[in-house]
């Protein structure tokens, strides 16, 4: 009877046995060398890559934080222009009364004094 470990092992051999490295780019010196100091020297380069890679890669908590910082953008922006229009509001309001009591101070073209 096959365990799901069994059958595990079975799937990864059959996708690595059905992968073709291609070694024609690889320089004919590491194609005849198969010694460990080889063989450490790959895992070193290998290694090194996949560093470069994790570094070369988004963070994904930085995606996350942008989409936060956006949304706060966007809300501030919002208070901004409601902020503007009650500012021009309440100046069109002054300057409307301060028009009124101009208008009120001078009667038939004469400055009344109180």
């Amino acid at each position: 009877m096959e365990t799901d470990q069994d059958m595990g092992t079975q799937n990864s051999r059959a996708r690595v046995e059905g992968i073709k490295v291609d070694f024609s780019s690889l320089k004919a010196a590491y194609k005849e060398d198969g010694s460990d100091e080889m063989d450490t020297d790959f895992q070193d380069l290998i290694r090194n890559l996949t560093n470069e890679i994790e570094k070369l890669a988004p963070n994904m908590r930085a995606i996350d934080k942008l989409d936060e910082v956006e949304g706060k953008l966007k809300d501030t922006a919002i208070e901004f222009d409601n902020a503007r229009k009650e500012a021009k509001a309440a100046k069109d309001a002054f300057v409307k009364i301060k028009q009124e009591r101009y208008e009120l101070a001078f009667v038939n073209g004469s400055l009344v004094m109180s």
